[in-house]
């Protein structure tokens, strides 16, 4: 479960611009002297990532960041995802995304029907455990 909506897209930009994570994990590795964290940088350059992309992000239009609800929105219509959100007067306080068990049914079958896709899987681990050494 992601607990945030920045959280989430971090994650969204970094899986659609690997090598900026790579950079990020080596100018981390560069402060921490971490091993781990060269280790994450050197297989991130050195996988393929795969040309899959049909739909281009339209970065320029909302910086670096971009709305989630559209995704979210058909994900969670399709029983994928469940989004939840903590309001606090009037304005949202927090969000938490969490997978349902069809989503990550849904996730395993495509990786097995399309396994380039099991790049995306990799760099997510990667990028989880960096933040996880993060604290």
């Amino acid at each position: 479960m992601l607990n945030t909506q920045t959280l989430l897209q971090k994650l969204d930009f970094w899986l659609w611009y690997p090598d900026y994570l790579a950079d990020e994990l080596l100018n981390e590795f560069e402060r921490s002297r971490e091993p781990v964290l060269l280790e994450y940088a050197g297989r991130i350059l050195d996988s393929e990532e795969p040309e899959l992309r049909a739909i281009p992000m339209l970065r320029y239009k909302f910086g670096a960041y971009e709305p989630l609800d559209m995704a979210m929105s058909i994900l969670a219509t399709s029983g994928l995802v469940v989004v939840r959100s903590t309001r606090i007067e009037s304005r949202v306080r927090q969000h938490a995304y969490s997978l349902t068990q069809r989503g990550r049914e849904t996730a395993r079958s495509a990786v097995t029907d399309f396994p380039q896709l099991g790049w995306y899987g990799q760099c997510t681990r990667l990028w989880l455990g960096w933040r996880r050494a993060l604290g």
